[in-house]
C-alpha cells in the first residue's frame, strides 16, 4: 500500500476589484512511514498559480532531512524522478513505535513534519460471501456503516469480504479497509473506499481478533446470470489521528486541500501499518 496523491488547488486570496488577486506558492510534504517496510521515498510538490494548473509542480532542488531519533539524514534526489527523495542506503526499516521527523528547506522556506509510525498490522483471515443469486433494487449497505445505498436499476450480486486481524485496542489509532478488483469486472460497484473508523470499534470482536465486512456490487444482465469470476485485493491500513483527518479531508468541497500535519506547508507525513490479500471471487 503506497502512497496516496495530492489532489491540491492553487492558493489565492482575493483583494477589491481594482487590485489583482495575489499567489502565495506552497510546498507540499508527502511520506508515510510504513511500519515493518523500508523507509519511504518523500515527495515533495508545489502548490502552482491558476496561470500554471498544468506546469510541473515537483520539486528537484530541496534540501530533505530525516531524523530517526537522534539520527539525521540527508536525503537524496532519486534520478529520474523529480520530487522524489530517499535515503540511502534504505537497508533500515520502519520500527514499531518509532518517532521520525522531516525537515524540508528550500530557498528561505522551511517546512517540517513528525509522526509515529504505529504496531505493525498483519491479516490473519479474509473471507469472500458472494450472495447466492442477484438481487434487483435492493438497499445495500455500501460503506459498511449501516448506511444504506439503494440501486435503482438492474441486476447485482452483493459480495461481502470478511477481514480479520489482531486488533490494538490504543483508543488512538484507526483503520482502513480498501477493496480493488485485481481484475476487470465490467459493471463493478464499491462502496466508497475513504472509510476510516476507530480500530477498537471496527466491526466486531473475536477474543483478541477484529472481524470486519465490507461489501461491494457486481453488475449483471438478469436473474438469472452466473456471478463473474474475478479477482479482489483487499488491504487494509492503520494509523493514528493525522493520517484520519488527512483521508477524511481530501475530498471535502470546502477545504482547500486536505487537512495537514506540515508545519509550514501542506500534505501529510503519518505512520501507518498495512496489510494486502489478493482472493478468488467465483
Amino acid at each position: 500500500m503506497r502512497p496516496l496523491l495530492l489532489l491540491l488547488a492553487a492558493a489565492c486570496v482575493a483583494g477589491c476589484d481594482s487590485e489583482k488577486p495575489s499567489f502565495r506558492e506552497d510546498l507540499v510534504l508527502e511520506a508515510f512511514f510504513d511500519t515493518g517496510r523500508p523507509m519511504p521515498d518523500v515527495l515533495v510538490r508545489r502548490t502552482l498559480p491558476p496561470s500554471e494548473t498544468l506546469g510541473d509542480d515537483r520539486v528537484d532542488d530541496a534540501v530533505v532531512v530525516l531524523y530517526d531519533g537522534f539520527r539525521a539524514d540527508t536525503l537524496r534526489p532519486v534520478p529520474g524522478k523529480a520530487g522524489r527523495y530517499r535515503a540511502s542506503p534504505r537497508s533500515d526499516t520502519v520500527r514499531a513505535s518509532g518517532h521520525y521527523a522531516l525537515t524540508l528547506r528550500r530557498g528561505n522556506t522551511t517546512v517540517s513534519a513528525s509522526t509515529v509510525a504505529p504496531p505493525r498490522l498483519q491479516l490473519t483471515a479474509a473471507r469472500v460471501f458472494p450472495s447466492a443469486t442477484p438481487e434487483r433494487g435492493v438497499n445495500f449497505d455500501l460503506t459498511g456503516l449501516g448506511l444504506g445505498a439503494t440501486v435503482a436499476n438492474g441486476y447485482f450480486y452483493a459480495v461481502d469480504v470478511e477481514l480479520e486481524w489482531a486488533a490494538r485496542l490504543d483508543s488512538a489509532l484507526v483503520v482502513r479497509a480498501n477493496l480493488r478488483p485485481s481484475t476487470e469486472v465490467s459493471g463493478t460497484l464499491f462502496f466508497p473506499a475513504d472509510v476510516v473508523v476507530a480500530e477498537a470499534a471496527a466491526g466486531d470482536a473475536r477474543g483478541a481478533h477484529r472481524l470486519w465486512r465490507r461489501r461491494y456490487l457486481i453488475a449483471v444482465s438478469g436473474p438469472d446470470a452466473p456471478l463473474p469470476r474475478h479477482r479482489v485485493r483487499v488491504a487494509l491500513v492503520r494509523g493514528g489521528g493525522d493520517y484520519r483527518r488527512f483521508v477524511e479531508t481530501r475530498r471535502t468541497p470546502t477545504q482547500r486541500s486536505p487537512t495537514s500535519n506540515v508545519v509550514g506547508g501542506l500534505g501529510i507525513v503519518a505512520g501507518v501499518s498495512a496489510d494486502s490479500l489478493t482472493l478468488d471471487v467465483e
